[in-house]
């Protein structure tokens, strides 16, 4: 330690010595830290209590500061990234954003590294393996399936079932109320034959949020055993004769299926080689013979197969051609209506005068109904009466008559082709004992 040395001489004056004695206290200081303290200690009160606050200031914007620290990649963690866009077959995958609570994205991080700290989006997939043969946009679900879905954030990491609840609903329609499944509550659902023909939906939300998020098939669920049919063939191409058969072939991914009984068939014409949508009642199997009562003449024919999962179609084939078909232009009954006389058809082509010929094919049907009407769904055929005419007979009584004739196409008794339109005619009847 330094000392100051002053002169006791009586000729110094006063504000020297006063002078010295600072500078000599300065050096002291500045040579001894712990001295400073000390000074520091007894200085203000009101001084010493600002600077404490400015000093903790200062530490919690240092601590920010080394919070904001960019990641070794020099970016910040959880970039928003588009959500995935694999899709499953029939699941609805429009993509919804749901947004987790901060809440409950940071408490899944905590055991979840893969879930974002920022408030990501969360977008569900519901898919099952692509079967053979099959790709996501002809996929389905049938009883005995399994389903299930598939939660990520934005950023495509995966938040697994452990932070999510999950509800399964089901509907008979696809855009009616759906309710919910008891006890199907778990990630994975299995299919069960209640469900055949239901529509369904899972709602999945975040466990200690409010994020929710509903993922729907797209079809309804379909039979044990159904599947998709990938194409129908036929064995005959082009013109078609009275008395073809024609032969339909489904095949599916594992092969020819025509024979499986998940197959259900039908037939259709037209009058269009592109269009033959008017089903041929009857005709379920995967063989048709034409015969002359079809009505057929000059329409065009197609199959159809399903194997559960919707129809597929064959190529249009035809026309139906029959040596001797005309245009029908209308028929008329003569006679009585009494048990033991005879009704008798007179047919016309082309126009309302010319009748018939023995060179042309055409067809007759007779026809009963209960009521004296003139709708075609009142009628039903009368067994065995495909003559031009008809024996009237006991069990007729009461009964009201009529005819039906077919070439290339067909006309019936009770309607009456007009100028403009069609005239309706009462049927023969009713019929009375003589």
């Amino acid at each position: 330690m330094f000392e100051s040395k002053i002169s006791k001489s009586k000729d110094v004056p006063l504000w020297h010595k006063i002078l010295c004695a600072f500078v000599s206290l300065c050096l002291v200081v500045s040579l001894n830290p712990h001295l400073a303290l000390a000074l520091d200690g007894v200085s203000d009160e009101a001084n010493a209590g600002g600077s404490a606050a400015e000093v903790t200031q200062n530490d919690q914007s240092a601590t920010e500061s080394s919070n904001n620290e960019p990641t070794e990649a020099g970016t910040p963690q959880a970039s928003e990234s588009e959500a995935s866009q694999e899709t499953a077959g029939n699941v609805d995958d429009s993509s919804e954003a749901v947004q987790l609570s901060g809440d409950s994205v940071n408490e899944a991080n905590s055991s979840n590294p893969s879930v974002s700290l920022q408030d990501d989006a969360v977008t569900i997939k519901t898919s099952i393996p692509v079967k053979p043969g099959e790709t996501t946009s002809t996929q389905y679900y049938a009883v005995g399936d399994k389903i299930s879905t598939y939660t990520t954030d934005s950023s495509k990491n995966e938040i697994t079932a452990d932070k999510l609840t999950y509800q399964w609903k089901s509907c008979a329609t696809k855009s009616g109320t759906y309710t919910d499944i008891e006890g199907a509550t778990n990630q994975i659902l299995d299919i069960d034959a209640s469900l055949q023909g239901k529509y369904l939906r899972c709602l999945v939300s975040v466990k200690g949020g409010t994020s929710t998020y509903t993922a729907s098939v797209r079809q309804p669920i379909a039979a044990e055993g159904s599947f998709a049919i990938s194409s129908v063939t036929l064995d005959k191409s082009g013109e078609l004769a009275i008395g073809d058969t024609i032969t339909a072939t489904a095949t599916a991914a594992s092969g020819d299926v025509s024979a499986d009984s998940h197959v259900t068939w039908s037939w259709y014409y037209g009058s269009y080689s592109s269009a033959a949508n008017t089903k041929i009642e009857g005709q379920t199997g995967r063989t048709l013979t034409i015969t002359s009562d079809m009505g057929l003449n000059g329409k065009y024919i197609k199959a159809t197969a399903n194997g559960g999962l919707g129809d597929t179609s064959s190529s249009i084939i035809g026309p139906v051609n029959v040596p001797g078909a005309v245009e029908l232009y209308k028929i008329e009954v003569a006679g009585s209506a009494k048990v033991g006389s005879k009704l008798t058809a007179t047919a016309y082509k082309e126009n309302s005068y010319t009748k018939i010929s023995s060179g042309d094919s055409v067809t007759y049907q007779w026809q009963k109904s209960d009521t004296k009407s003139t709708s075609d769904s009142a009628f039903s055929d009368i067994a065995g009466a495909n003559a031009t005419t008809l024996d009237v007979t006991d069990d007729l009584v009461g009964k009201y008559i009529r005819v039906k004739a077919t070439s290339n196409n067909s006309v019936v008794s009770t309607k009456m082709k007009s100028y403009y339109s069609e005239t309706s005619v009462d049927p023969v009847g009713p019929v009375t004992i003589a």
